[in-house]
């Protein structure tokens, strides 16, 4: 099972979605094989419910990817994080705690007769009726956090080469648990993006001064 971030990904130019998309599934796909014919991994497991107890000790902050973060910064993050959890880690979130929530699939109710594609609900939430074990042979999931239809496009995009090539795609709408603490900072995150699009449209000084500096440099 292999992740990706579909907003990880732009098309060349000249290139169309589909077109550029597809490119970028062969290179995953041909990733796979590489650790199949080593006898590896195919890319990072999805969890499904069991995380060994080292993996869920990891740090994880210090270095994203690789990237060493400085320690002004985790401390500034740990502060955020913390005010996070008091602000939206009540109300029944199903992820306060150290235990690791399972994940299954439904079909999602626009894209699957189309592209196939499936949403990873949490098991055992009322979304998760019907469900069905996800298959870690054959999936990949998009990782979507849909603010705005463009991020939705490039996903679909990816879907689309994803199942041409006679893999599953999965839908991890990152905007779209909002019985779980991430799911409502991402909620919150783009309640506050719109509010600040609106205005960008109708005040020039915001939108010089502070919008566009924030999106574009």
């Amino acid at each position: 099972m292999l992740a990706v971030m579909a907003e990880s990904f732009l098309p060349g130019h000249g290139l169309r979605y589909e077109e550029a998309f597809g490119e970028v599934v062969d290179i995953i796909l041909k990733g796979i094989g590489t650790g199949k014919n080593a006898g590896g991994h195919q890319g990072h497991p999805l969890q499904t419910g069991h995380r060994d107890t080292e993996d869920h000790m990891t740090d994880k902050t210090s270095a994203v990817f690789g990237n060493p973060t400085s320690a002004s910064t985790c401390a500034k993050a740990t502060k955020k994080k913390a005010g996070y959890l008091r602000k939206f880690g009540g109300n029944g979130a199903l992820d306060v705690g150290g235990t690791p929530l399972g994940l299954s699939s439904v079909p999602n109710p626009v894209l699957h007769q189309a592209l196939g594609v499936r949403n990873l609900v949490i098991a055992g939430s009322a979304e998760a009726a019907g469900a069905e074990p996800i298959d870690a042979e054959r999936g990949i999931v998009i990782g979507n956090i849909r603010m705005g239809y463009g991020h939705y496009r490039i996903a679909m995009a990816m879907a689309s080469a994803i199942r041409h090539r006679g893999y599953t795609p999965y839908w991890f709408d990152l905007n779209g648990y909002s019985n779980t603490v991430a799911g409502r900072i991402v909620s919150h995150l783009n309640d506050l993006y719109s509010f600040g699009s609106r205005l960008s449209q109708k005040s020039a000084l915001f939108n010089k001064f502070y919008w566009e500096p924030l999106n574009y440099e």
